[in-house]
């Protein structure tokens, strides 16, 4: 009984091995903004185009009444068939806007590139970044390939400050 154990776990992790690789990239294919004009006047997120298949972002976004610290962030990552989201993937974060601006992994590094104060609440301000390249030291090396939608909200109350929809391809 141990040896199929044994050759079952192994048959497992090669079988995983397969769905998903080391070294991941990721390609940013499109982004839907949707804002919430009381609080962000226009708002312009888009890809950049890059041979290196690391997600850059160009980012124009003002920002023209405080963001309350009490606003949520609320990030989920879902796999994507034949053009629809399927059930969430288990990456679900969800922070108010300061831990966001202390964030590690995405947000705190992009707000940090941009030159926002990381004081909380965050002021009325213009976000600017030029093809920013996403870290990825922290998101897992081990992710299968295929089609994904990263849907980061922000909500404040009962208002939906800014929403993107992030389509990419991992492979």
């Amino acid at each position: 009984m141990d040896r199929q154990m044994l050759l079952l776990l192994i048959g497992l992790c090669a079988f995983r091995s397969v769905l998903a690789q080391n070294d991941l990239q990721i390609m940013i294919d499109n982004i839907d903004v949707k804002v919430n004009e009381d609080y962000v006047g226009t708002c312009n997120i888009d890809p950049c185009e890059n041979s290196d298949m690391v997600p850059m972002l160009t980012v124009d976004c003002d920002f023209v009444k405080e963001i309350p610290e009490d606003a949520i962030l609320h990030s989920v990552l879902y796999g994507m068939i034949n053009g629809e989201p399927t059930d969430p993937t288990g990456v679900d974060m969800q922070m108010n806007t300061c831990q966001m601006i202390n964030d590690t992994m995405i947000m705190g590094p992009i707000i940090k590139a941009m030159g926002i104060s990381a004081a909380c609440p965050i002021q009325p301000v213009k976000m600017s970044l030029n093809c920013y390249a996403v870290q990825m030291d922290e998101f897992p090396d081990y992710f299968p390939s295929g089609e994904y939608n990263f849907n980061i909200v922000l909500d404040y109350e009962d208002v939906n400050i800014i929403t993107l929809d992030v389509f990419m391809t991992f492979y």
